[in-house]
């Protein structure tokens, strides 16, 4: 019995060994089964972590870039300051860099009045000061930056060029700089403004509101014997504008009277403009269009074969203010009406505006348009050899 209990209890100890054995490889487990999760989270820590530092990276460099822009800004305010120009005025620059030894690149830029891209304003920003700009604009200024044509044959002849009047400014043959705010991407479309049944009391101003924005137009005039008058002829040519011909007299009757009268009268203005300002003028348009409906005396399409004997070419209007219509139309309206013709056009736009006696508003409203069309990206231009002309009415 002694025996039997003896072996009883190492039974008993056995299993109470094993029990614990039991416990602890339990125990094991369950730690290892919590150390998964722990794991888990450490990775999951990591990787939000690396996702945040990716995500702090652009917007310090963000950050970074607005800090120059604004530098670059107000760089941008001190050359405006150094020239005497306001930035306002929306002309841009362009710089062109000359390489004069393969091993050592010696960069000169000079400054013209043409579109320039962003990076040409970063450039000027970054590498000139205000005396820099100064010397440069004074020792590397171009010998000719515009130029009027005069003409000394009959209609439809060559035109000779010869320097403008006021081509440069006071500058001592520097031509005046004027720094943009920022360039304007262009959309493709070219608008012509132009003006007709001037020279009046009003050309001078709307010749001011065009120089101040460095934007030529086409004054299509008729025959004014006013002295005070007579010298807006030659100032639409001296700023750089094309001067056409809209009639001598704009009296529908005498106009269309017959067609030896038609034609009197364009040789009557075309001389007229002749020997006031030596152009050979060699653009028209009919009083009230190629599509009026006064010109019963005389056919249109002989008219239009007068003309093309000539070489003159005639423009219409494919956009228009309306300002002859109805005087009682605000600046507001008559730029509404424009801009309906100009963003409605499938391509360029020759838009009919007036130079008469009672245009207030059209004086009024021109430099909205100008801004209005050229923050739209419109490229304005004077009517040229190269432009597509317009016709209501073709043989």
């Amino acid at each position: 019995m002694k025996n039997e209990k003896k072996t009883l209890s190492e039974y008993e100890q056995e299993l109470l060994q094993a029990e614990r054995e039991a416990k602890e490889a339990e125990a094991k487990d369950a730690d290892n089964r919590d150390k998964a999760p722990r794991k888990k989270k450490s990775h999951r820590r990591l990787l939000i972590t690396f996702l945040l530092v990716m995500c702090a990276i652009p917007l310090a460099l963000c950050i970074y870039l607005l800090m120059r822009v604004n530098s670059m800004d107000g760089r941008l305010d001190r050359i405006a300051d150094a020239l005497g120009v306001s930035r306002n005025d929306v002309t841009e620059y362009r710089y062109r860099t000359e390489t004069t030894d393969a091993s050592t690149a010696d960069q000169s830029a000079y400054l013209t009045p043409e579109i320039a891209t962003s990076a040409d304003i970063v450039f000027l920003a970054e590498n000139y000061s205000e005396n820099e700009l100064e010397k440069e604009q004074n020792e590397n200024a171009p010998d000719d930056i515009d130029s009027a044509y005069v003409d000394s044959d009959d209609i439809g002849s060559d035109r000779e060029e010869a320097p403008a009047d006021d081509a440069y400014s006071d500058n001592e043959g520097a031509p005046e700089l004027v720094v943009a705010e920022k360039p304007t991407r262009l959309n493709g479309k070219k608008v012509y403004l132009t003006f007709d049944d001037g020279p009046s009391e009003h050309t001078a101003e709307i010749l001011d509101i065009l120089k101040k924005n460095n934007v030529k137009a086409t004054f299509f005039v008729i025959h004014r014997d006013e002295p005070e008058l007579e010298q807006l002829y030659s100032r639409i040519v001296d700023d750089g504008h094309t001067i056409g011909m809209h009639s001598y007299t704009h009296e529908y009757e005498k106009v269309y009277a017959s067609e030896s009268a038609f034609e009197k009268d364009v040789k009557d203005i075309h001389d007229f403009i002749k020997k006031v300002t030596g152009v050979d003028a060699k653009f028209y348009r009919f009083p009230g269009g190629s599509s009026n409906d006064v010109s019963d005396n005389v056919q249109t399409s002989d008219m239009i074969d007068y003309l093309n004997e000539k070489g003159i070419v005639y423009f219409d209007w494919n956009a228009a203010s309306l300002d002859a219509e109805d005087e009682s139309l605000t600046p507001a309206q008559l730029n509404e009406n424009v801009m309906y013709y100009v963003e409605s056009n499938p391509g360029d736009s020759v838009v009919l505006m007036h130079d008469f006696k009672n245009c207030e508003p059209t004086v009024a409203a021109l430099q909205s348009l100008i801004d209005t069309l050229k923050s739209e990206g419109y490229e304005i231009l004077p009517i040229t050899d190269d432009t597509e002309p317009v016709q209501h009415v073709t043989n």
